[in-house]
């Protein structure tokens, strides 16, 4: 007996500490919208939305009816009215599930914040769905000189198919993240000035309409980790910051440099699914190796590496990364 309660004890004194170092990802959520047949908010601040006559409701990823919104008319949108704490001049995080129709435009609006409704465009923030299924963010006036365009590299935003869209903005360095299915995609900065934060989050647009579904939308006010957003993507709900349950990157990948263009110093991230000798080298335009970066085994998942180009002049440069049999190279500027 008085083994099996020491047992007991031990079981129960394990199960604290495993909870102890629970990172849960309610950490900084405004908003959360299951999108089951509502635009109710089931995150801690009751941001309720609405919807309007273009949206209904439809099968979520999972196959179960009326959990994920329908847009299929040309107005379609949901609309969740000014709050303070939807601030998206600082640091945020937007995830979201998605499943594109065809539309009949180019550049159907998915996501907006920071102009009136009927003309989302100057000063704003706009997620949008290129015509090859490339998630791109605008932010500025397609007709001024303030229009940034922010592109996904990988280009798997499939047609009628499930995807998991996340997109990170960090302060003050305005570096911009995004991942595509639980995976890095691109990586970089973008200076933004929200022309009204007072305007409402759309989703869905009149100008240029969003056909398809969306699910589980979730707002927050921090950039999200690489692990957590793998974590999402898996529907695990939680993480833990324990060995038992690392981030696995499903495959090697080299970011996009932040900031760039730069000066003189910016910051590189890769990811390597499995431990290895890696070489991160940068280049010139003559394609004389400048700097060694990284020359030595790396752990699974994320890793970081930082350059100061002070010594060296103006121009356009290239990093390579090579981990075994595993290459990628990218561009980057350098203006003083």
């Amino acid at each position: 007996m008085k083994t099996t309660f020491r047992l007991v004890i031990l079981i129960l004194f394990a199960s604290s500490c495993l909870l102890s170092q629970t990172i849960k990802l309610d950490s900084g959520l405004v908003a959360y919208y299951p999108l089951n047949s509502s635009a109710q908010d089931a995150g801690p601040n009751g941001l309720h939305g609405t919807t309007n006559a273009g949206v209904s409701w439809s099968f979520d990823r999972f196959a179960t009816p009326s959990a994920a919104a329908l847009f299929g008319g040309d107005s379609a949108l949901i609309r969740i009215e000014d709050d303070p704490l939807i601030d998206l001049t600082g640091d945020f995080s937007i995830c979201i599930w998605m499943r594109p129709q065809l539309s009949g435009f180019n550049v159907p609006y998915m996501i907006t914040k920071g102009a009136d409704s009927s003309a989302p465009i100057d000063g704003s923030w706009i997620i949008a769905d290129q015509p090859l299924r490339v998630l791109a963010l605008y932010f500025g006036s397609f007709a001024g000189a303030n229009h940034v365009w922010f592109e996904s590299t990988r280009g798997v935003i499939a047609e009628d198919s499930w995807s998991f869209i996340v997109f990170t903005f960090r302060q003050p360095t305005n570096e911009c993240i995004f991942y595509t299915n639980g995976n890095l995609d691109t990586a970089g900065t973008m200076t933004h000035v929200i022309k009204d934060n007072s305007a409402p989050l759309l989703l869905g647009s009149f100008q240029f309409p969003y056909h398809g579904r969306f699910d589980d939308f979730r707002l927050y006010s921090r950039p999200i980790n690489a692990a957590e957003v793998e974590s999402l993507y898996h529907e695990r709900g939680y993480l833990t910051d324990i060995a038992e349950a690392p981030f696995q990157p499903a495959r090697f990948a080299l970011g996009q440099n932040f900031p760039n263009p730069f000066n003189p110093q910016t910051n590189i991230e890769f990811w390597i699914p499995t431990s290895a000798m890696v070489r991160l080298s940068v280049f010139d335009l003559l394609g004389r190796e400048v700097v060694i970066l990284v020359n030595e085994e790396r752990q699974t998942g994320l890793n970081k590496a930082a350059w100061d180009a002070s010594r060296l002049p103006s121009g356009v440069y290239f990093y390579r990364l090579t981990a075994g049999s595993l290459s990628q190279t990218r561009k980057m500027i350098l203006i003083r």
